[in-house]
């Protein structure tokens, strides 16, 4: 796997380092495979932060808490890529719901429409209308 960054050359690998903060050599993050796969996947870059985001909070999540003078390190780092993914789903619209789910009844002009549809065969409750004993 490969880590590559270029501060002159504005790929959108480049653009998602910078977005997620993985632009330091000495402690690499993300390896541009992952980048690349996230970029081909969701196609933008708001969208690919979001998700790299969420792969190196899942990495800092198996490092053991380091505790410097009172400081619990890994907790701080993993409140600040949370305060990230906050804020790279808000701009980007990653983890928006893209679809609703209703549970309940239809609204009564949906029934009436149903039921006037000449397709319209109604199901009996069956055994789920049978009592416990």
């Amino acid at each position: 796997m490969t880590w590559t960054y270029d501060v002159t050359a504005r790929t959108d690998r480049t653009r998602v380092r910078e977005r997620v903060g993985d632009v330091s050599s000495t402690e690499p993050l993300v390896e541009d495979e992952v980048i690349d796969e996230a970029l081909t996947e969701l196609g933008t870059v708001g969208l690919a932060s979001s998700r790299v985001a969420r792969l190196m909070r899942a990495r800092l999540v198996r490092l053991p808490d380091r505790n410097i003078e009172g400081v619990n390190v890994t907790r701080a780092r993993l409140e600040a890529m949370d305060d990230l993914i906050r804020s790279l789903d808000a701009e980007s619209g990653y983890g928006a719901v893209r679809a609703t789910m209703t549970a309940g009844g239809t609204s009564r002009s949906a029934e009436i429409a149903a039921i006037d549809d000449p397709d319209y065969e109604p199901v009996s409750a069956g055994w789920a209308d049978e009592r416990v004993r």
